[in-house]
């Protein structure tokens, strides 16, 4: 059975519906209705306590190789051509009963139905990891879509990834042109490298800053953050 991604994350509230329609039109006894009303309850608290992480970001920004760092999902899939992830995809982090990741597409590929499915997802995001390759810089589509990320009113993180590349006399002047284009607050704002050049560095750039905002912005709306995964030798 096929499930949409969209779906997944709608399940427990379709449920509720469904329970609450079934007591309706089958006019339940007290004792129905309390098992309604408990499985409701369940499922509420199963809504309330879901975590959605969504990295968004134009094709070949590094979104699969954040997750694998980040959540340790190893999609297989981290890969120098631009736009090779084709849809949507919701992960449950390994380990964790409330925790998904939300992988998309990026929101410029070129094929217009990846696009459009990736932007269906959105509404559905609790915080944002938005991923902007330090190689091509901030163009006019990241930045529209970084504030369509935005103008959803949750929380945005900006990750300016593969600053590994990045000349060191270069870096500093880059990342302040990158975050004065995309107008984001400093403390929303971080360079990173995911899955850094072993030649440059010996292994992720940044990951303690980033999972702490997780940590923040989380706590901040009241969601419980024990089931994000430690990071290695943290």
């Amino acid at each position: 059975l096929m499930i949409s991604p969209l779906g997944c994350l709608l399940r427990p509230c379709l449920a509720i519906g469904a329970l609450l329609w079934f007591f309706w039109s089958t006019r339940a006894d007290r004792d129905r209705l309390t098992l309604v009303v408990m499985h409701v309850a369940r499922l509420r608290q199963i809504v309330l306590r879901r975590i959605t992480v969504g990295l968004v970001g134009s094709p070949s920004t590094g979104k699969d190789a954040a997750i694998r760092a980040l959540f340790g999902i190893d999609s297989g899939n981290i890969s120098p051509v631009a736009g090779s992830t084709k849809t949507v995809n919701i992960q449950r982090v390994p380990g964790a009963t409330a925790l998904y990741v939300v992988n998309t597409p990026g929101l410029g590929d070129v094929v217009q139905s990846v696009t459009d499915e990736a932007k269906q997802v959105l509404a559905h995001i609790d915080v944002y990891l938005y991923v902007v390759n330090a190689e091509g810089g901030v163009q006019a589509r990241e930045l529209s879509d970084y504030r369509a990320c935005k103008a959803s009113g949750k929380p945005v993180l900006a990750l300016v990834n593969k600053i590994d590349l990045l000349r060191p006399a270069d870096k500093d002047r880059y990342l302040a042109d990158a975050r004065a284009k995309l107008s984001a607050p400093e403390a929303d704002f971080l360079p990173v490298a995911f899955d850094p050049m072993p030649e440059l560095a010996p292994g992720p750039i940044g990951l303690g800053a980033v999972r702490a905002w997780l940590v923040r912005v989380l706590d901040d709306l009241g969601k419980d953050t024990s089931e994000l995964p430690e990071l290695p030798n943290s």
